[in-house]
């Protein structure tokens, strides 16, 4: 990207970093006269902890138009809390060192987990309470927030799908009231029901999110955040 014939003012800027391919080096060119310095704004804040979501390609931000359009940078943007995207391609699957890794993670203000499709119906209903449980023991003061998997646009036409992924989001509900009744304390839950949108426009394969996917699955987040843990935007200074 070039810029030009600015006002010869300071100006802040983010730079988003692919979401896939590894950065290797990064240069930014500037005028002779111009000077780099560090930020001057505390966005996202520096007191305000980190949201740290785990999942899939999905949440990875596979098919978003450029990396500022996942949704963890969005709510980022929106929250001005940093948000650690922790979405694995094909390997969401609730491994338990991950949760052991991710507990090890500072300063964290909730978990987001949003596994659901990357696991078959069976890992739903045997590994999620150990998963979240190993969580819970190793961090018991942050709150959870579990994330049902999106029912797929194309399920409607297919009689197998239609099925199946309810069934996952079912076995992984009653690990849901598992983990509540024995402690019902820090730990909430998000269904499906137009997570990316109201209609087909939210995906691009029937599966992973759009921007206009991104938007809609982020206001729902934020609602939860809002809503149970009194998370609302905090003033950039």
């Amino acid at each position: 990207m070039y810029v030009d014939r600015l006002d010869g003012k300071m100006h802040e800027y983010m730079i988003y970093l692919p979401l896939y391919d590894g950065v290797r080096w990064l240069e930014i060119g500037v005028d002779s006269t111009a000077v780099i310095t560090q930020p001057q704004l505390n966005s996202p804040s520096l007191e305000a902890g980190k949201l740290v979501f785990y999942g899939t390609s999905i949440l990875q931000g596979g098919c978003a138009c450029r990396p500022g359009m996942v949704g963890t940078s969005i709510i980022q943007r929106d929250l001005n809390i940093e948000c650690v995207n922790l979405g694995f391609s094909g390997e969401g699957k609730m491994d338990l060192f991950m949760a052991r890794a991710m507990a090890t993670i500072p300063n964290v203000r909730a978990f987001i987990l949003d596994p659901v499709p990357n696991c078959t119906k069976d890992m739903c209903d045997t590994v999620t309470y150990d998963f979240v449980n190993t969580l819970r023991q190793l961090r018991p003061e942050v709150p959870i927030i579990m994330v049902e998997g999106p029912m797929y646009s194309y399920a409607k036409y297919s009689a197998f799908y239609s099925s199946y992924l309810p069934q996952k989001n079912e076995m992984f509900r009653k690990n849901y009231e598992r983990l509540k009744a024995d402690n019902p304390k820090g730990i909430y839950y998000v269904d499906c029901k137009n997570l990316y949108g109201p209609d087909n426009e939210g995906t691009v394969d029937g599966i992973h999110f759009t921007d206009i996917g991104f938007y809609f699955y982020a206001k729902r987040i934020e609602q939860v955040l809002a809503d149970e843990l009194n998370i609302h935007p905090i003033p950039v200074k």
